[in-house]
């Protein structure tokens, strides 16, 4: 009788550890699946912001500053600023210039444009 005893005893803490076990696991489980749903929201934060600056147009950064200014017919090009150090030493017109900040080049004129402020920063006309 002591033998089957023993036995009924180590099936008891076996079944003792199990409960804590599987709690452990569904803890882990429900974090990590927190972890990755604040991940996933992050991400798509980042994501809208980095795509609504790419879907800006041509068409919607001079029909704003239009707004401002009459602008010649003479379009050339528009460029988005990706690094504003070299510009700030090569000429004035791009004196405070910011990463994002737009140029926008005419034959006659050119003129540095944030978009997000919606501010012309400086024209120079030639």
């Amino acid at each position: 009788m002591n033998s089957s005893l023993k036995t009924t005893d180590t099936f008891v803490l076996k079944n003792t550890k199990k409960p804590l076990f599987r709690i452990i696991v569904k803890v882990f489980f429900v974090f990590l699946s927190f972890i990755l749903l604040a991940f996933i929201v992050l991400y798509g934060i980042f994501l809208v912001k980095k795509t609504n600056a790419e879907s800006i147009t041509q068409k919607t950064i001079l029909t704003q500053i239009s707004k401002s200014i009459n602008l010649p017919d003479d379009f050339k090009y528009i460029l988005r600023v990706s690094d504003n150090k070299d510009l700030e030493l090569e000429d004035t017109l791009y004196k405070g210039i910011n990463i994002g900040d737009y140029i926008i080049v005419y034959s006659s004129m050119v003129i540095v444009y944030d978009f997000d402020k919606n501010f012309i920063k400086n024209i120079k006309t030639y």
